[in-house]
């Protein structure tokens, strides 16, 4: 049986960048990890859970909507979260402290190259890891050199290119209006009810 399982209908190799493949394979391969392959999740790009028992696997997932080049970060993010699971058992630290950002920093590191990522993304990308953020959606000059290589349509628009007042749709069907911005975020009303959501400024949505 293999160290590690892969939960999809298709390989992994599709969502990383080709040079990448192997190294992240053994990287998996060195813990009884199951990994998982969901469809996009609004809230969160990829998740751990530590084993309930020994007998056990840790658990990956990453959405599998990522373009390839967040696919892989995403999956070294949450990788350094089970590292610091597996080498403190017993401690409880801040889910992306000290020990997070130096054990990421550590995974990170032999995939800074050209022959993964592009030089543009390289460049920010090595900034990033100076001082990593608990998501990379927090560093909107990586999400947005990032995005460059997502495959979407012409109709689609990203939430901080809209007017007050537009209507769009999320990628999960609901139908929005801008209202203003709260900080770093866009504060968006759900048109079905009337709630109100934050909603990032780089989300790929579809005006109407």
């Amino acid at each position: 049986m293999p160290s590690f399982l892969i939960t999809l209908s298709h390989p992994l190799s599709p969502h990383l960048p080709p040079a990448s493949l192997s190294a992240v394979v053994e990287l998996l391969e060195k813990y009884p990890i199951r990994f998982v392959i969901t469809k996009g999740r609004q809230t969160k790009l990829g998740d751990y859970k530590s084993p309930a028992s020994d007998k056990d696997r840790h658990r990956i997932s990453v959405n599998g909507t990522l373009n390839q080049y967040a696919f892989l970060i995403t999956t070294l993010h949450e990788f350094a979260h089970l590292l610091v699971r597996v080498r403190h058992p017993k401690n409880r630290f801040s889910p992306h402290g000290l020990e997070w950002k130096i054990t990421f920093q550590e995974v990170m590191a032999p995939f800074l190259t050209e022959s993964i990522f592009p030089i543009e993304i390289l460049r920010v990308l090595i900034r990033h890891m100076h001082n990593p953020k608990a998501s990379s959606t927090a560093d909107h000059e990586l999400m947005a050199v990032i995005q460059k290589y997502d495959q979407v349509s012409d109709n689609h628009i990203i939430v901080d290119e809209l007017e007050a007042n537009a209507i769009f749709i999320l990628p999960n069907g609901w139908q929005m209006k801008v209202l203003r911005k709260d900080r770093k975020r866009w504060l968006c009303e759900r048109l079905s009810d009337g709630r109100m959501y934050k909603v990032h400024p780089l989300t790929k949505v579809q005006k109407k």
